[in-house]
């Protein structure tokens, strides 16, 4: 299993080489007796640090979402705000903050999609009820990350891993997730047997959206022959 940490800073420059007391201690956030996967952090305006990470309980196997925040002096204990079904995956967690002091998290059901949206306020994140229940999003995507403009519209950026149509692509729904508009690809010029990791999105003051990623040689899956792409 993954032991899920974080490394707390107190906003002060470091050597990256060498541990200090500028630096807090480890803490393990995650259930010691369930495989946990890979963490998402968000922070929010008012100094509250929010993290999300899948676990599988080791008992029943379904997959749960744990929460966790910290309010600057400590982190709350792990609670889970969704549980699945037993056998469904959680991969590739995403979280994002919008405007109005909405939490949006995404995460993919396989590596091949599809892509699942939901979404509270950030003072009820905690709680599990007032997450809306998650919307399906028939993509095949290997990541993905959601953004809600101040329109209310919902912007979605995913790579396709697998398959003949690799790449990253767009798609946007104006109705909260009912309907989405035809994917755009981003990556059109895509190299054959190349395709997409590690996908990175950043929303600028203006909403503008940044996106980029690294295309991995599928042939030889050496990082030394891949190519770092920004839209």
């Amino acid at each position: 299993s993954i032991l899920l940490v974080i490394l707390l800073s107190l906003n002060h420059q470091a050597d990256a080489q060498v541990m200090d007391n500028r630096w807090s201690e480890p803490l393990l956030l995650s259930n010691p007796d369930a495989a946990a996967g890979v963490p998402a952090l968000v922070s929010d305006p008012y100094g509250t640090i929010h993290a999300f990470w899948p676990e599988v309980d080791s008992v029943d196997r379904r997959p749960t979402i744990q929460y966790s925040r910290f309010n600057g002096t400590q982190w709350t204990l792990a609670q889970d705000i969704y549980i699945g079904n037993e056998g469904d995956e959680i991969r590739a967690l995403n979280t994002s903050l919008a405007s109005d002091d909405t939490l949006h998290l995404t995460w993919v059901g396989s590596q091949t999609g599809p892509v699942f949206y939901t979404s509270a306020l950030v003072n009820q994140a905690n709680i599990a009820r007032a997450w809306s229940e998650p919307v399906r999003v028939e993509v095949p995507g290997y990541q993905a990350y959601l953004h809600s403009d101040q329109a209310d519209t919902l912007h979605l950026v995913y790579s396709v891993y697998f398959g003949r149509d690799r790449g990253v692509f767009y798609s946007r729904s104006d109705d909260q997730g009912g309907n989405w508009s035809t994917p755009q690809s981003l990556d059109p010029t895509i190299l054959p047997n190349y395709s997409p990791h590690s996908l990175e999105v950043a929303v600028g003051e203006a909403g503008d959206i940044h996106v980029v990623w690294f295309d991995m040689d599928t042939n030889t899956f050496r990082s030394d022959t891949g190519l770092v792409q920004y839209i």
